[in-house]
């Protein structure tokens, strides 16, 4: 389980900077393939051109070539960035001094994060002094997207699964085709059939492997003023399909950059409880204040775990809540409650008289019995 969160604390800074290697490559090719063809076609009919027609045709792709330069030379710095930032990450997983204390502070961060506390991430790691160990420019990318989605806006996403193409297509996400169908329904839904249908003859052709969801959809365009009589197509206008949608983007993130679905915080704590969680901790006349599991502010988390498993049962004393062993042994009182002998040596009072805590019968020291567990 460490592992795998410590590869996706490793990972996530190389996908966002291979998404923008190929983001800035695929600019570049743009801007070269533009200019290269309005060249030929200068040189092809050279003779018919004036020479201010030219000039001005020159200056407008030198222009156009400096805007590309100066928007390159700044990807290129943050690329500089991303890559000293993977170097950090690596140098910080092999500092075994503060790592596991970074580790807890970079997982709290990053739940502050995902449950929308952006500024109450920022001012918690910059404090603990782990601001550049979490990929704050992903959950912001991620809250502007959801945030668009949620206002019934589609371009924000659609825009982020461009810029993530070849990497959605290998993973075969349905993403990219559920936000233009939406985009369709929408249309339909706000009378524009003309717009509907121009924007599917132009986002649909490609995507063979969907044509059942598309024939159903376009059937909208016949039925649009017979919806009472058509019941099967009202989950095509549920507002929920937006909800899904927001679901199923959060998810396509995290697979993208390889992050967990679930965040470290709540992966580690579940692990631990996990860990430590027995019979004994659902009842409520054996809880130990002590034991985490045992808390009823854990009660939600700890009911749907499995309980852990023991080769051999370990036995806490309910007095000192320290474990009993061969050097502090268990031991019984005459009316079979038993504790540890460090916690009837606490209860003892001068007068050599032992008061059960369970029970309140009084009983004398010497009456005491060493318990043997075998």
């Amino acid at each position: 389980m460490e592992t795998h969160l410590e590869f996706a604390f490793a990972r996530a800074p190389f996908e966002e900077f291979t998404s923008m290697y190929r983001k800035t490559k695929r600019r570049i090719e743009k801007e070269i393939s533009f200019t290269g063809s309005h060249l030929k076609i200068m040189s092809k009919h050279k003779d018919k051109l004036e020479r201010i027609q030219a000039k001005a045709t020159l200056q407008a792709l030198l222009r156009r070539l400096k805007t590309v330069r100066d928007i390159t030379q700044k990807e290129y710095e943050r690329e500089d960035a991303l890559l000293l930032n993977i170097e950090s990450r690596i140098q910080h997983l092999q500092d075994q001094t503060q790592y596991h204390k970074n580790r807890l502070n970079r997982s709290i961060t990053e739940h502050l994060l995902r449950t929308s506390h952006p500024v109450l991430a920022h001012n918690f790691s910059s404090a603990a002094g782990v601001k550049d160990y979490v990929d704050f420019e992903i959950f912001a990318e991620a809250s502007k997207v959801l945030q668009d989605l949620k206002s019934h806006e589609t371009l924000s996403a659609l825009q982020w699964c461009d810029q993530h193409k070849s990497r959605l297509r290998k993973l075969n996400s349905p993403l990219e085709f559920s936000l233009k169908l939406q985009r369709f329904l929408e249309c339909v839904k706000e009378g524009n059939l003309m717009g509907a249908i121009i924007y599917a003859r132009a986002q649909f052709s490609q995507y063979t492997e969907n044509q059942s969801e598309i024939q159903r959809a376009m059937m909208l365009l016949a039925i649009v003023n017979k919806r009472d009589q058509f019941k099967e197509y009202d989950d095509l206008f549920d507002e929920s399909r937006w909800v899904r949608l927001q679901e199923l983007f959060q998810k396509e993130l995290m697979t993208v950059y390889g992050l967990p679905t679930a965040d470290p915080l709540t992966i580690s704590l579940l692990s631990g409880l996990a860990s430590i969680k027995t019979p004994l901790c659902e009842r409520k006349d054996t809880k130990n204040d002590d034991c985490p599991a045992c808390q009823p502010t854990l009660n939600s988390l700890v009911k749907e775990l499995p309980y852990s498993h023991r080769a051999h049962t370990s036995l806490i004393c309910r007095i000192t809540h320290k474990l009993i062993d061969e050097h502090n042994p268990a031991v019984c009182l005459p009316n079979g409650q038993v504790y540890s002998a460090a916690g009837i040596e606490s209860m003892t009072s001068n007068q050599q008289m032992i008061v059960c805590p369970k029970t309140g019968e009084v009983y004398n020291s010497k009456q005491v019995k060493r318990v043997y567990i075998l």
